[in-house]
């Protein structure tokens, strides 16, 4: 018997606001999330690790109790007592019509009977099924009880999906006929999160990665058209387009409509873990499944807390930003000195007498265009071409030299910028305009 109900979690911390708890999930009320509400006030216990007593399972009249289990229906298990397919796992003696037994005790064709209610599966979904009632005539895609045996969809109570995932979203998914436990798993109120691989579209990186860290932790993050800010959320970049989320809520396409609010598309994502319970531990392969025990329940209700992960992911961001400014400072500063050294070495260098401003010739040329291009940007003062060389004649060589060596470094920035060649263009048209103008209009006749 695969039995959970000790690990049913306290009722102070069953009440939620929130309508589901995966990516994707609908605002339906299933069949059994609708006896949540009446029956989670029956867990006992002051906290949320305190166990409740295990209930007994009771003996069912055997036609009823196979036709709970999805056999068939109550006519056609008679039918199957009758012609002596079921029998008593004991003793071997043959079912009867009305005899009262447990699920346990009986073989249907020389095989076990599926384990009474409650009962909990773990589904490895692949992408292209929906998650939705084996009934819906609605949808014509094929659905996740497709993957199952034909019995488990015509159980009573119904086994539902805890969550949903959408269609082209893969992973772990799990199912159940009991109320209590949906709602403990699926209430954000209870902590539970889960962890989910998403692959990006287009890289993120840098300043954008850490603003998405930021934002999806924040607790602020409002989506269009919901009425309330999503609860915070975990973040972690793998790689460039890869990223790591966890959630505790599950709006619809919640996941793909947060990417979509940084700007980025979600073209994969996969469900990791639930709780404490990774699919790789499972040992599911994808499009199967397997029932859950008592020991993967528990790390699904025990599993780590979502705030202290997105803290902790909060403060990996931080110490990875501190380094990098750490970095750029420290590449700053060995760049100031480089420069300063090699300035240094020049002005060692430099021969005197009038032949010490041949070697920087070319540099005053230049200095001379930049000082007329930061001239005629800043201000509409008139300055000639032979205004600037008498200024540049009048000033000492060595100052020039210091000066000409200052502004090497600033004419080598201002040439960088992608309007440089603009700029240069427009000021030599000015500098002719102005070289033609009449020497009487130059002095203000």
């Amino acid at each position: 018997m695969h039995r959970y109900s000790t690990l049913t979690r306290s009722s102070s911390q069953q009440a939620s606001t929130a309508d589901s708890d995966d990516e994707d999930e609908s605002e339906d009320a299933t069949p059994a999330a609708s006896s949540s509400s009446s029956s989670s006030s029956s867990s006992d216990g002051p906290t949320a690790a305190a166990a409740a007593k295990p209930q007994p399972e009771k003996p069912l009249r055997v036609e009823r109790l196979l036709a709970n289990l999805g056999y068939g229906k109550r006519q056609e298990c008679a039918l199957m007592l009758k012609r002596r397919r079921v029998v008593y796992a004991d003793s071997g003696k043959p079912a009867k019509v009305g005899e009262k037994a447990l699920a346990g005790q009986l073989l249907l064709d020389g095989e076990p009977l599926d384990p009474a209610p409650p009962l909990a599966i773990l589904l490895h979904k692949p992408t292209g099924y929906v998650v939705t009632s084996p009934e819906d005539e609605n949808v014509t895609d094929p659905k996740i009880y497709d993957l199952l045996p034909y019995r488990f969809g015509r159980r009573r109570p119904f086994l539902s999906a805890i969550g949903r995932l959408d269609k082209e979203t893969s992973g772990l998914l799990m199912l159940t006929d009991d109320g209590k436990l949906l709602h403990s798993i699926q209430s954000p109120a209870r902590g539970i999160w889960k962890l989910y691989t998403a692959t990006l579209a287009a890289p993120l990186t840098g300043k954008e990665a850490a603003a998405a860290v930021r934002r999806f932790g924040s607790g602020t993050m409002q989506l269009v058209g919901d009425r309330s800010p999503l609860l915070p959320a975990g973040l972690r970049m793998l790689d460039d387009v890869t990223a790591e989320v966890a959630i505790c809520e599950g709006r619809y396409h919640q996941i793909r409509r947060m990417f979509a609010s940084i700007g980025r598309e979600v073209v994969a994502l996969h469900r990791n873990a639930i709780g404490g319970l990774a699919l790789a531990d499972c040992g599911v392969a994808e499009g199967a499944w397997a029932f859950a025990t008592q020991q993967q329940m528990a790390a699904v209700l025990a599993g780590p807390d979502l705030q202290e992960g997105i803290q902790q992911q909060q403060q990996q961001q931080d110490e990875a930003q501190a380094g990098a400014a750490a970095e750029d400072e420290a590449s700053q500063q060995g760049a100031a000195a480089g420069i300063s050294s090699g300035r240094r070495r020049k002005q060692s260098a430099a021969p005197a007498g009038a032949g010490s401003l041949q070697g920087v010739k070319q540099q005053q040329d230049d200095a001379a265009w930049f000082a007329a291009g930061a001239e005629a940007s800043s201000s509409s003062e008139q300055i000639s071409a032979d205004q600037l060389a008498e200024e540049s004649d009048d000033a000492d060589e060595d100052d020039d030299v210091e000066l000409l060596l200052d502004e090497e470094q600033s004419v080598r920035r201002y040439t960088s910028s992608s309007r440089w060649q603009k700029r240069r263009a427009a000021i030599a048209s000015s500098l002719q305009r102005r070289q033609k103008q009449p020497a009487e209009c130059a002095g203000g006749v």
